[in-house]
């Protein structure tokens, strides 16, 4: 059975709480993105540094989406907010430096 492409699969168990689960739910297909989340989503992966430090707008100017579509991705995810969303990127930065 398909999955609707406007909907998102989300892990039962919450947004994720660092980066690598994130990374490893998207790789293991725990999360499913579809259509323009799965474009937002790889660019959040490749570049970790511009969500840690970026807007909401800048993102979505950055991929060529609106910013509710990002705000809409990162509440997919089961974030409350962008900021929450883009904690654990700057978590990722500070911890690897």
């Amino acid at each position: 059975m398909r999955k609707a492409l406007n909907k998102i699969v989300k892990p039962p168990y919450g947004p994720p709480s660092d980066l690598r689960t994130l990374k490893e739910d998207i790789a293991a297909r725990r999360v499913v993105l579809p259509g323009r989340f799965e474009q937002i989503g790889r660019y959040a992966l490749e570049n970790p540094e511009d969500i840690a430090f970026g807007t909401c707008r800048q993102i979505a100017a950055s991929v060529g989406a609106s910013e509710s579509s990002v705000s809409r991705f990162v509440d997919a995810l089961g974030f409350n907010s962008f900021a929450e969303f883009r904690a654990i990127f700057q978590a990722y930065i500070r911890d690897r430096n």
